[in-house]
């Protein structure tokens, strides 16, 4: 079954940022990885972040409601992506 795009969103360290990262949830122990090395704006290393996330393996309609909820801190670049379409 296809959960469709989940979404992890992490505080830099550094900046206290919030960015947003590709994640997935694995069968094999049921918790939510973080897929990718960089944020989905790629200004984000996974290592400049915070171990706990603000929230974790979000869908893409929590994680745009929730992200709106927060507001500023969050990556407007990273949100940008949520809206992007590919084909």
């Amino acid at each position: 079954m296809d959960k469709g795009k989940l979404y992890t969103l992490i505080k830099r360290k550094d900046t206290e940022e919030l960015h947003l990262f590709n994640s997935d949830i694995q069968e094999s122990d049921n918790k939510c990885y973080r897929l990718e090395e960089h944020s989905m704006c790629r200004a984000m290393q996974r290592n400049e972040g915070e171990k706990n996330a603000i929230f974790a393996c979000k869908d893409e309609i929590e994680t745009r409601t929730e992200s709106a909820k927060i507001g500023r801190a969050v990556c407007g670049n990273c949100i940008a992506q949520l809206y992007t379409t590919y084909e």
